[in-house]
């Protein structure tokens, strides 16, 4: 028997990771600065590559997939086992992000402080276009994607919202690393205005964006058990 139309409930404050508590600038969960911390890690890591090696980021990929899935599944009932997946996701993020970086610096052949400055003015220009009508918050067009989602009557569970905003990330990421493979395999682009280096900058965002949203799910989860810990509960 198929549901009808009020079976269904679209109600954004059912979004665990995209209510008022959640987007708060208080304690560094707000985007920007978590973006902003994010590329002050990956510059200050030493790792240097002669060449981009895509196989990689299909692996980085694969890797941040599993782990989203696995913190997602409900079976994992355990905020350790989550801790430590989040973990691992921002290790994974940060030494992927610092390839990366040193890569597209070596490539542009310019300052690394230059290359992080044009970084900042990327998202800064996308967020203007793609989160000021959200509230303008760093990760709001990527958690909308979970307010948007149709709902069904029942127990709600809210690392589904989760799973959906983690795998929003990770498609958007093998868009640009499709671009890197494209480039390698046929030795151009067709679009004139997306280079090869403009894939690297925009994956590199992304990772940014990623590592804050990880980052914000971290805070929050620690934050909620601290506040546990200190009422008894």
């Amino acid at each position: 028997m198929g549901s009808s139309p009020s079976d269904v409930v679209i109600d954004p404050t059912l979004c665990y990771f995209y209510r008022d508590d959640f987007i708060i600038e208080k304690d560094g969960f707000r985007g920007d600065r978590l973006f902003l911390e994010y590329l002050d890690l990956i510059s200050k890591r030493g790792i240097h590559l002669d060449k981009l090696d895509i196989s990689d980021r299909v692996r980085s990929l694969a890797q941040l997939r599993n782990l989203v899935k696995i913190i997602a599944h409900p079976k994992c009932n355990c905020d350790e086992v989550r801790r430590q997946g989040l973990d691992l996701m921002l290790s994974i993020i940060i030494i992927e992000g610092a390839k990366l970086l040193n890569y597209y610096t070596s490539v542009k052949r310019q300052p690394l402080d230059n290359i992080i400055a044009s970084i900042k003015e990327l998202h800064t220009k996308k967020n203007h276009d793609y989160a000021t009508g959200l509230g303008g918050d760093a990760l709001a067009n990527f958690m909308f994607v979970a307010v948007m989602k149709p709902r069904l009557p029942r127990e709600y569970n809210e690392w589904e919202d989760f799973y959906d905003i983690g795998l929003g990330f990770i498609w958007r990421m093998a868009d640009k690393v499709s671009r890197m493979i494209t480039f390698n395999k046929k030795g151009e682009l067709l679009v004139e205005n997306d280079s090869y280096e403009d894939a690297v900058r925009d994956y590199l965002v992304y990772l940014g964006l990623f590592y804050a949203f990880i980052k914000r799910v971290s805070l929050l989860l620690r934050s909620r058990e601290a506040c546990s810990e200190r009422s008894g509960t």
